[in-house]
């Protein structure tokens, strides 16, 4: 994680602000000295009880369902993470499928089918906008995936009047792909 300016010496932090410094697991301070998890202590007991936390998570370090160990320094273990691996931007940069993010441990988050009464399929959206009218606006479009890819694909969408605007303003089709 990047320290935010003005911090010095923080650890396994997150959202805390300029002019925080010495503080170990804590979230969302500001101006804050010498806290543990949130709690304030003098500089006396911060230095005293933060070699000692480092020192348990080295000795006895967090195991995860699959057997591996975590100590201090170490990222996080993927099972503590709130988000299925399919839901982060990791799944942009380091595609995985569902299968391979399984056998490494994370968690899989499979998409809701839902059923949409579509009215238009994407390739009858005319090439031009400027034979496209307010009745489009109507229409649930198929997506041209037709749910069958690795974006998560919605499977249909709809075009809103703002929408409809901009492509016409700016002399673009419409799209033929949802937006995912």
């Amino acid at each position: 994680m990047i320290r935010p300016p003005g911090c010095f010496d923080i650890q396994y932090y997150i959202y805390c602000s300029s002019g925080s410094e010495h503080l170990f697991g804590c979230v969302g301070l500001r101006n804050k000295q010498y806290c543990i998890f949130n709690k304030q202590y003098t500089k006396e007991e911060y230095e005293k009880l933060v070699p000692r936390i480092i020192a348990q998570m080295n000795e006895v370090p967090y195991r995860d369902k699959k057997g591996m160990t975590y100590r201090y320094g170490e990222f996080f273990p993927p099972e503590l993470s709130p988000f299925a691996y399919n839901e982060t931007i990791a799944q942009e940069y380091f595609p995985l499928t569902k299968e391979e993010a399984l056998e490494k441990g994370y968690a899989w988050k499979d998409p809701k089918t839902l059923q949409y009464g579509i009215t238009m399929a994407a390739e009858k959206i005319p090439d031009h906008i400027k034979d496209i009218d307010d009745s489009i606006l109507k229409e649930i479009i198929g997506c041209a995936h037709g749910g069958q890819c690795a974006e998560g694909c919605t499977a249909a969408f709809k075009v809103i009047p703002q929408e409809l605007k901009f492509y016409q303003t700016a002399n673009l089709p419409l799209p033929r792909l949802c937006p995912h």
